[in-house]
């Protein structure tokens, strides 16, 4: 059996102003011009991206400046000024060139009230922090070593002992006799 289906493509398409070539046609322009205006998209999504991130960066920049470029007054619990600085930046050069030399508490904290006597460095207490814990890991160490060796030897000492008192005991018992 064979079918043969003729189609027309002119009656289905025919609106009476356009032809099929122009149908596809417009078709074939619309999806190219589809194609191009995703391309045209992404493409300016990625430029305007990059120029916001540039522009935010600018601003965050020109903010910080701002902010470590103001002048910074330290005060005291009444509001009494203590220390002046030109910008953020000469405060924590400050702070840093005081932090080793600064007086801390037994913990490492620093001791804001000052008094005869109270506190150490920061630096001398990191050292004696440092040291007290080589010292203590290096005395564990001996401590334990020592007492390995005092086991040994009191037990090698006492099983000696023993076998001799336990030959005496013998040798009395059977009258010198082995």
């Amino acid at each position: 059996m064979i079918l043969e289906i003729k189609v027309d493509l002119a009656d289905i398409y025919n609106d009476g102003e356009s032809d099929v070539g122009e149908i596809i046609e417009d078709r074939v322009i619309a999806e190219i011009a589809k194609a191009i205006r995703k391309d045209i998209e992404k493409e300016t999504l990625v430029k305007i991206s990059a120029r916001i991130a540039e522009v935010v960066d600018g601003w965050i920049l020109e903010e910080i400046n701002k902010f470590t470029d103001r002048k910074i007054t330290i005060t005291d619990k009444w509001g009494d000024p203590k220390e002046y600085h030109e910008s953020v930046n000469d405060l924590l050069k400050a702070k840093f060139d005081s932090f080793l030399t600064e007086k801390v508490d037994k913990d490492g904290k620093t001791i804001s009230a000052c008094g005869y006597g109270s506190g150490t460095n920061r630096i001398d207490y990191m050292i004696e922090k440092k040291a007290g814990e080589y010292t203590k890991k290096v005395f564990d160490s001996m401590d334990a070593a020592v007492g390995k060796a005092i086991s040994k030897t009191t037990a090698e000492q006492l099983t000696e002992k023993v076998k001799t008192l336990v030959a005496k005991n013998i040798a009395t018992i059977t009258g010198g006799q082995l």
